[in-house]
């Protein structure tokens, strides 16, 4: 699956919702609504440009820049423009700047979501005192950006080693992507969450340890940490959000049993992944959840489980079984949809109850003759259990000794046997042999 399929499945609900705030925030305004039909119009806000900033009018004596075209080394933005306070900062207003340093002024009280997005060359920010909210994704693609700072007096933000948090330090607000003097980071215990997109394109980790006082992850928290390979989810966190952990680089992944539910693509495209061990009490996998995890052999979905989503394991490509309870009851549109068709499907019920599950369309692997049975082995696996059943205790050595031997025994008396009978059938033929020759010289 293509990131960007994963992206509109994965925000297909934001970017409507943030495509409205774009039109909104870039220049327009409700003038009417239409009575029968509940629909609103929208009339094109004008938009204003002073040198290397275009901003709109927030009808409030504020305006919002919504672009800087500018090409400042440093860059100093401007508390005022046209004798209007600069309040926020809009969406993608400063898109590929190519700027080092952004200083935004204490006139700001509002980053919007993806603000400064993909400024590669921008290795510091300052949050100034009156900032109350910072978007989600507002430094993502900063690739460059090590540390983040906050005006001491500052009521919603701080700044720890370069990395944003709350004022109370109960969420972990934004990890800066070039931020490169650890690989190896843990999360302070006083976090409780992790806001969304936190560490979004975090390359350079590769583990996390997330303390036992998290009772949440959120949206996005780690997508694209590409470098990420092994994460510790504690016993106290109950939610994962939607796209957590996609296209990170986790080998293997274990749920405590606290995980009451996961998201959609919370696994998405994890492609290095190959150990899954489920969550004991979610009742449902949702859409996209572990797409694209083409390394992954084995899935058991534990009981309990009603609904498999969409796609949710589509593109496992290197699957061979899947063990399914009794409890599910429907199996989404491409759920299991892969180029290889190779997996079994292990089943405690039986066919009939297996063709009450609901299977949406595109899943053609999904079907009643991969059908196993799920206490069902190969003769050969019987015969290994036989023999294990039967054999002595491991750390019995002279009754396993006494077996060899025993087994030895048996194998010669058996090889004796066969040779006696062995003999007895030659000497028959040499007794017939002799007598027909015998009889042959009588006649001549």
């Amino acid at each position: 699956m293509k990131k960007g399929n994963m992206k509109s499945a994965m925000y297909k609900v934001s970017a409507v919702v943030l495509a409205a705030a774009a039109i909104v925030g870039s220049g327009f305004s409700a003038v009417g609504t239409y009575t029968g039909i509940s629909t609103t119009v929208y009339a094109a806000q004008k938009q204003i440009t002073v040198g290397d900033y275009t901003y709109t009018d927030n009808d409030d004596g504020t305006i919002t820049i919504e672009k800087y075209s500018g090409t400042d080394t440093e860059l100093i933005i401007p508390n005022e423009l046209d004798g209007k306070t600069v309040s926020t900062i809009g969406i993608y207003a400063f898109l590929n700047c190519q700027s080092q340093k952004i200083t935004i002024p204490d006139s700001v009280t509002t980053l919007k979501s993806m603000a400064f997005e993909k400024c590669v060359n921008l290795t510091s920010v300052h949050i100034p005192v009156n900032v109350t909210e910072i978007g989600h994704n507002c430094f993502s693609g900063c690739t460059a950006l090590k540390e983040i700072t906050v005006d001491e007096n500052n009521q919603n933000y701080t700044s720890d080693d370069g990395i944003v948090f709350s004022k109370d330090k109960t969420q972990l607000i934004f990890y800066p992507n070039g931020k490169d003097d650890i690989t190896s980071y843990s999360i302070p215990e006083y976090v409780t969450v992790i806001a969304g997109s936190a560490f979004d394109g975090c390359d350079k980790i590769t583990e996390i340890t997330i303390p036992n006082t998290f009772t949440e992850i959120g949206a996005a928290a780690f997508f694209g940490c590409r470098g990420l390979k092994s994460v510790n989810i504690p016993d106290s966190v109950t939610s994962i959000g939607d796209g957590a952990f996609a296209y990170t680089a986790l080998e293997s992944i274990e749920f405590p049993n606290s995980i009451t539910s996961l998201d959609q693509n919370v696994f998405l495209n994890c492609n290095r992944l190959t150990k899954l061990v489920l969550p004991k009490n979610v009742t449902e996998i949702p859409d996209y959840a572990f797409g694209g995890c083409n390394q992954v052999v084995d899935i058991v979905i534990p009981e309990g489980v009603t609904t498999i989503g969409k796609a949710a394991f589509q593109d496992c490509t290197s699957l061979k079984s899947v063990t399914i309870p009794m409890s599910l009851q429907m199996v989404d549109s491409s759920a299991f949809l892969t180029k290889s068709h190779g997996f079994d499907i292990y089943y405690p019920g039986t066919e009939e109850d297996f063709q009450k599950i609901t299977v949406e369309r595109n899943n053609p692997a999904f079907t009643v003759k991969k059908l196993k049975k799920l206490e069902q082995v190969s003769e050969t696996e019987s015969v290994i259990s036989e023999t294990v059943s039967n054999a002595a205790p491991e750390n019995d050595t002279s009754a396993v000794a006494s077996q060899a031997e025993s087994m030895n025994h048996q194998n010669n008396n058996s090889t004796a046997i066969i040779i006696c009978i062995a003999g007895i059938a030659v000497i028959g033929i040499g007794v017939v042999t002799f007598v027909l020759i015998k009889k042959k010289n009588k006649k001549s």
